[in-house]
């Protein structure tokens, strides 16, 4: 494990963020970011300082294959700022932060990018899913307008069958795409726990591709807006027909439609909404 990892480690451990511990060790925290994405590294001061706050030898800071345990000093340093660190209680550990024993997971590049990939591919299915039971009715639908008003000689209980198996086949099939996608997903399982830490340099790219994604995210959720508020112009243009057998199948049509548009705008929300959670998600594994 390298330095940056290490403070970023200890840092969780103890429940900091960057700020406290910036203000601990007498360093801004932008400093502190820099050490722990391994674009700077700690002057020697600085390392002494950060072995006796975190409880820990300087040789376990700089070598590999030094434990913690190893030498613990026992010793804690108060900020250059003059504060100490011994006046009331210890901060509370922030949302995301580890208790002393918590197992924590390391996440590199490969790993972090495999996760997303996952998400890209599944968040998909998942999606379809959805739509498959927001459209289960329309089969129901549109045989029961016919069987009223065009086609008599159907007969509302056959309609209305036939249009319960297409609905049961449906729901069925988006039961088994959910199923499918939470098994694929349970070897990341570990991620809503919270045991893990993205490496430095992994975090930095994940927090850049999150603010690439971001104007993405924000078309795609206006675009699923409009598609919903869209699909309810048929509904409304049905109340100017006379009426009659037209105007009830064009109720029907109109729902159909309606439907079919919300199914395209939730589809959007699910597809892109798992994404940008999944980029934050990966984010709490690095403040």
């Amino acid at each position: 494990m390298q330095l940056n990892d290490k403070i970023l480690l200890l840092r969780k451990k103890k429940g900091w963020s960057q700020e406290q511990l910036a203000d601990r060790v007498g360093v801004s925290r932008q400093s502190v970011s820099k050490w722990e994405s391994g674009n700077a590294m700690p002057d020697l001061d600085k390392i002494v300082v950060l072995s006796r706050i975190f409880n820990v030898t300087t040789d376990y800071l700089l070598k590999d294959d030094v434990s913690p345990e190893e030498g613990d000093s026992g010793e804690s340093v108060p900020p250059e700022d003059g504060t100490s660190d011994d006046n009331g209680p210890p901060p509370e550990p922030e949302d995301g932060a580890f208790s002393r024993g918590t197992a924590v997971r390391f996440m590199g590049m490969a790993e972090a990018q495999s996760y997303l990939a996952m998400v890209r591919r599944y968040g998909f299915w998942v999606g379809f899913g959805v739509v498959l039971c927001i459209l289960s009715p329309c089969t129901l639908i549109l045989l029961g307008g016919l069987s009223e008003s065009f086609l008599p000689q159907l007969g509302e209980n056959a309609a209305g069958a036939a249009g319960m198996v297409v609905l049961l086949f449906m729901i069925a099939g988006a039961v088994l795409l959910f199923i499918v996608c939470e098994m694929r997903f349970a070897r990341f399982d570990y991620l809503k726990k919270g045991g893990f830490l993205l490496d430095g340099e992994t975090g930095v790219c994940v927090a850049e591709e999150k603010e690439a994604f971001e104007p993405k995210y924000t078309s795609f959720i206006a675009t699923g807006v409009v598609l919903c508020i869209l699909g309810l112009v048929p509904m409304m243009c049905v109340a100017l027909l006379r009426e009659g057998p037209v105007q009830e199948m064009a109720g029907c049509l109109a729902t159909v439609f309606l439907l079919v548009m919300v199914s395209a705008g939730v589809f959007l929300f699910i597809r892109i909404g798992l994404i940008y959670g999944a980029l934050n998600l990966l984010l709490k594994g690095h403040e």
